[in-house]
């Protein structure tokens, strides 16, 4: 910055120019470009992005990375996710026929409050294919953690869906559409086995 005085003007004039404002910089063109790529089964991402140099993602731009049928791994780290992209997440996964994902990592995302949390933990109620969801709070004391984590009662909820998911639960339920004329000696079997999980998992 250089001020100058020039005699035949006023000496309190400037020559400093008004400061345009920053151009926020947006990345949702790259990342649905990369979410339509259908042979990638697996993205990891940790962007660490300054909310100061750009641009919030769209609902539309995170759901898009979901909803691709062949997707199996999605980490979403430090991308300024916030409630409203764990309501889009939610609806993108909570339908069984789109949706093959099986492991979600959404940790260092500060914007994430108890709500964005338990939409999620109301998702895998619903959702089959998910075994693992990643969040600050999964290896780590929650008296640790002074920013956003789930719940002890939503991470429970979390952990009680998705350790079904990983016996078997979509196996099992969809099994039970498909037959409506009763099953045979291995669907008893595999009816048994769930009842004893379950039970364990309810004394645990």
């Amino acid at each position: 910055h250089i001020e100058g005085i020039d005699d035949d003007h006023d000496d309190t004039a400037s020559t400093e120019q008004p400061q345009q404002p920053r151009r926020l910089v947006a990345m949702d063109p790259i990342l649905e470009a990369l979410a339509g790529i259908p042979t990638l089964s697996k993205i990891a991402l940790q962007l660490q992005l300054d909310s100061s140099k750009v641009t919030r993602l769209t609902d539309k731009t995170i759901q898009s990375l979901c909803e691709v049928p062949s997707r199996k791994y999605l980490m979403l780290h430090s991308c300024n996710l916030d409630d409203e992209h764990c309501n889009a997440i939610s609806k993108a996964l909570q339908d069984n026929k789109n949706t093959s994902m099986y492991s979600l990592s959404l940790a260092e995302n500060e914007d994430i409050s108890a709500n964005g949390w338990c939409a999620l933990a109301t998702m895998l109620e619903k959702n089959y294919s998910l075994e693992y969801l990643h969040t600050d709070a999964s290896e780590r004391s929650y008296h640790s953690l002074p920013t956003s984590f789930p719940s002890i009662h939503c991470r429970a909820k979390m952990d009680h869906y998705l350790k079904l998911n990983r016996a078997g639960r979509g196996k099992l339920l969809l099994a039970d559409h498909n037959n409506d004329d009763g099953g045979d000696g291995e669907e008893n079997d595999t009816h048994k086995g769930w009842i004893e999980l379950l039970i364990k998992d309810k004394e645990e």
